[in-house]
């Protein structure tokens, strides 16, 4: 890290203002201490070794930069600040979280939708297509050129359609880091009926035109009752170009796609509501989206983006089948349940990786250091302490007593392991 002297050195911010030097120098520190620890290392998923009352144990420790990566995917609304995907495409990025609101009404014949357009990350594209009380088109997913069907924008997001790379030369691209949309009933208790089903396509595939069966059908819906609760759905990346920069504003740079695509892979349709007498009309709704995007090209607040992808990997192994959910905590504690899992998993491969490089500091052979390792790997099936203890003692000792390089170290053995 520079010193604040080294910092204002720099050409670029000799023609700015003394107050505009601060702020400049205060975003700096601010976006070097994200990834740092008290003692000045990168948070890199790391294991620790500690030794209450003799007995050495070790942990794995996710980085904060993979924990809000995993939030802003698994419970988005629970988060309260920007997220980045800790891959290893981590430029300096803008990174922005924006929550949108509004209201929507089943139709005529009890039924409605509220289908998001996650990808859209500019303010002139639909967020959501949803439905209002004149909608009589029935159950079929709709965009908002059908009769009865809207698509309100997300206008506090920063950025027009028109300034990205895919409309202009030398535009702006973005990417989005996680996106959640939710419901819930705001109508009167007496007409309260009718069944939702959230969903999230598979493939993230656009869904206009399915029948409400057919989405009920998808192995990633879920079906609930009307509560007067919130009911959520999240987005999970699926596509290898949803990691990626794209150059439009409403969609990943998938085969085919242009300025003007968009896609509905998540959202809500409801069946079955009626009015006060039991008769099928229209019933209110309130709705929230947020979205989580990372933007990069000549901007303002770019801040660094920080790599973790051993702490990725275990996040995207951790991630439920289904997105969709009416309880955050069962949803959290579930998926905390298989993160927790995977990391043990990690264990053995990772603490057999500090084992070989203990041997190799001490003078052992690459051979030997690496058969050890081996062996160590293969032995430790109910995790690596407990199970070779005639290897791992001294290697937990020595690295409890260890400089700073034994966690350089670690570093890479984690590396290898994942």
């Amino acid at each position: 890290m520079l010193s604040k002297q080294e910092f204002f050195s720099k050409p670029k911010y000799s023609t700015l203002s003394t107050k505009e030097k601060e702020a400049r120098w205060q975003q700096y520190r601010s976006s070097n201490r994200l990834g740092k620890t008290t003692g000045g290392r990168n948070r890199s998923t790391r294991i620790k070794i500690a030794k209450p009352g003799g007995q050495a144990t070790l942990h794995l420790r996710m980085t904060p930069c993979a924990v809000d990566y995993m939030k802003s995917l698994v419970t988005p609304f629970s988060l309260t600040q920007p997220a980045c995907i800790p891959d290893l495409h981590a430029v300096p990025s803008k990174k922005i979280r924006v929550k949108c609101r509004g209201v929507f009404s089943t139709g005529t014949t009890g039924d409605g939708q509220c289908v998001a357009l996650p990808a859209c990350t500019s303010n002139q594209g639909s967020i959501v297509y949803i439905t209002d009380p004149t909608y009589a088109l029935g159950p079929t997913i709709q965009s908002s050129v059908a009769a009865g069907v809207t698509g309100p924008v997300c206008s506090k997001i920063p950025y027009d359609s028109t300034v990205f790379a895919g409309a202009t030369t030398g535009g702006i691209r973005s990417r989005l880091v996680g996106f959640g949309v939710r419901i819930r009933y705001i109508g009167p208790e007496l007409a309260r009926s009718g069944q939702i089903t959230g969903f999230r396509e598979p493939d993230n595939a656009g869904t206009i035109g399915l029948t409400y069966d057919r989405v009920r059908a998808l192995s990633t819906s879920k079906t609930f009752s009307n509560k007067r609760q919130w009911i959520y759905a999240a987005y999970r990346p699926v596509q290898p170009a949803e990691y990626e920069y794209s150059p439009f504003a409403c969609s990943p740079e998938v085969p085919g796609a242009t300025a003007s695509s968009s896609s509905t892979p998540l959202g809500f349709v409801i069946s079955g509501t009626t009015d006060t007498s039991g008769n099928p009309g229209p019933a209110p709704f309130e709705y929230e989206t947020i979205s989580f995007i990372e933007y990069i090209g000549n901007i303002d607040n770019v801040s660094h983006t920080h790599v973790d992808v051993i702490g990725m990997s275990h996040v995207r192994n951790s991630l439920p089948v289904k997105s969709v959910s009416d309880n955050l905590v069962h949803t959290a504690k579930t998926a905390a349940g298989q993160l927790s899992a995977s990391l043990r998993q990690a264990a053995p491969a990772i603490g057999a990786g500090v084992l070989g490089y203990h041997l190799l500091a001490k003078g052992s052979s690459a051979e030997q250091a690496a058969a050890a390792a081996s062996e160590a790997t293969a032995a430790a099936e109910g995790g690596f302490l407990s199970s070779v203890k005639h290897f791992g003692t001294e290697a937990f000792d020595w690295l409890g007593e260890a400089a700073p390089e034994a966690m350089e170290a670690l570093e890479v053995a984690a590396a290898v392991a994942a």
